[in-house]
């Protein structure tokens, strides 16, 4: 017995397969708008502390044992070192900055786990010769969701996008 398909029925076979591999051979969940939502209220939570210029505030949306590697490079431990750091940084060489968030990217890699790129713009900056100006980046952060439903920021490397990228 032999078939014959038209040219029709191979385009839906064909896309058929195409849908049914990318969700086999995907790694990544996805979670329900909520979460997405809860997310994103973090990132707009730390962005309001440092446009207010307060560390306490851009703290909050860290864990307490977090981990936030600056774009020096410097490892920060501990939510309460990453208030203390932010709050010198803002009342220093960054203060009367604004943060904003150009874009943000979610991955979640299981229903409790996300990885999250925040690119980020830094206005109102006082540059200086010779010195670091970081006026583009992105954040890179794992969150992680807790048993009462909170997500909170458990690790972040900050990287400066390079002045040839500008």
């Amino acid at each position: 017995m032999s078939y014959s398909y038209n040219r029709q029925t191979k385009y839906y076979f064909i896309l058929f397969f195409l849908f049914l591999s990318f969700n086999l051979f995907s790694d990544t969940t996805y979670a329900n708008p909520k979460e997405t939502t809860a997310i994103e209220e973090q990132i707009k939570k730390y962005v309001k502390g440092w446009n207010s210029q307060d560390g306490k505030a851009f703290s909050e949306s860290f864990s307490e044992n977090s981990s936030f590697v600056n774009i020096f490079a410097m490892k920060i431990s501990g939510k309460e070192s990453i208030a203390k750091r932010h709050q010198e940084v803002l009342s220093g060489f960054l203060k009367g900055t604004i943060l904003a968030t150009d874009r943000v990217d979610i991955r979640f890699v299981a229903d409790n786990l996300a990885i999250v790129l925040v690119d980020w713009t830094l206005s109102h900056l006082k540059c200086q010769p010779q010195q670091p100006c970081p006026q583009k980046g992105v954040f890179t952060h794992t969150l992680y969701k807790r048993a009462n439903g909170d997500w909170l920021i458990e690790a972040t490397q900050n990287t400066m996008q390079p002045k040839s990228q500008l």
